[in-house]
C-alpha cells in the first residue's frame, strides 16, 4: 500500500465530503460483521429439503461447516493484513 499511495495519503470521507490525511499504519482490516455459517447452513437445509428431515439435517450441518470454514478463513486474512504492517516497517 505505501508504495502504491506512499506512507500518507488523503480520502474523501463519502458522507461528510471532508478529507482526512491519514499514514498507512492507520489502515486496517476488520472481520465482516455478517458471518457466513447461518445462511450457508440454512441453504444447506433448504437444499437438503429433498432428502427429508435426514436431508435437511445433514444439508444444514454441512453447510454450517462450510460457512464456519469461510469465516476462519476470513478471520485468518484480516489477521495476515493487519500484521504485514508490522513484518514490512
Amino acid at each position: 500500500m505505501a508504495r502504491q499511495w506512499g506512507h500518507n495519503f488523503a480520502l474523501e470521507c463519502p458522507h461528510c465530503s471532508n478529507f482526512g490525511t491519514y499514514s498507512v499504519n492507520q489502515v486496517y482490516g476488520e472481520k465482516t460483521t455478517q458471518g457466513n455459517t447461518l445462511p450457508v447452513a440454512v441453504i444447506g437445509g433448504l437444499i437438503g429439503l429433498v432428502g427429508g428431515p435426514a436431508g435437511v439435517l445433514a444439508g444444514g450441518t454441512i453447510g454450517g461447516i462450510l460457512g464456519k470454514t469461510a469465516d476462519d478463513k476470513e478471520l485468518i486474512e484480516v489477521r495476515r493484513f493487519n500484521n504485514s504492517n508490522t513484518l514490512n516497517s
